[in-house]
């Protein structure tokens, strides 16, 4: 039985990933995304989305945790049920972030910022701060190889993220350089890639010792 995600990059297009992959994965993220076992998060990104099911929704409900999810994004909805319901954590992808920031958000008693797939903008992070007087954390992963880092504790813009203990990170340095493409290899490889290195595309540098990978962006641009 494999769950098979959609994907943008690469031939194949589809991704299977067994459901042991999935569950194992998620068993590790409730340790070390920042959650609390008292907190009570909110979803407004599709389960469809592997990185979303895998390192948000699944890490949550094996902690525990009271999870809300909405079906579509609306600012007023979801502002509602934040006020009314003791919402203390949000997983949101950028753009949702971009519409709530732009809000006057009022008193709330959320905690938690969680944001899903990518490094935001400088200039998001600090509207996001304004608006909530909260940081957003920044979770970094592909549909292929779902999440493999988070900055789970960042109080001012960086593009330093912490690796996660099951993955691991080799950089293809360009030349006269100490940066260049990421490759990562982890236990969420897809079916068909298990003993590969996966090349995300993506530029950045990483230090072996603290684990931090320093992410800079695409290698090159992508239009979808």
């Amino acid at each position: 039985i494999a769950h098979v995600s959609s994907g943008t990059t690469g031939a194949y297009k589809k991704h299977p990933h067994s459901l042991n992959q999935i569950i194992g994965y998620a068993n590790n993220r409730s340790k070390d995304l920042g959650l609390l076992e008292d907190d009570h998060l909110l979803m407004a990104v599709s389960v469809n989305f592997v990185f979303a099911f895998a390192c948000q929704f699944l890490p949550a409900i094996t902690m525990g945790l009271n999870v809300t999810m909405i079906r579509e994004f609306s600012v007023s909805a979801l502002l509602e049920i934040v006020a009314e319901n003791n919402v203390t954590a949000l997983a949101l992808v950028p753009t949702m972030y971009n519409f709530l920031a732009k809000q006057d958000i009022g008193s709330h008693n959320l905690r938690y910022l969680g944001v899903a797939g990518d490094i935001v903008s400088e200039g998001l992070y600090n509207s996001v701060k304004k608006a909530f007087g909260l940081p957003l954390l920044s979770g970094i992963g592909m549909t292929e190889i779902i999440g493999y880092g988070q900055n789970a504790s960042s109080n001012e813009y960086n593009n330093k993220i912490k690796i996660f203990d099951d993955a691991e990170v080799r950089i293809e340095k360009f030349k006269d350089s100490d940066y260049g493409i990421i490759f990562v290899k982890n236990n969420t490889l897809p079916l068909y890639a298990q003993n590969d290195w996966f090349d995300t595309g993506d530029i950045g540098s990483f230090d072996e010792q603290t684990r931090e990978l320093i992410f800079y962006g695409r290698y090159k641009d992508i239009i979808i």
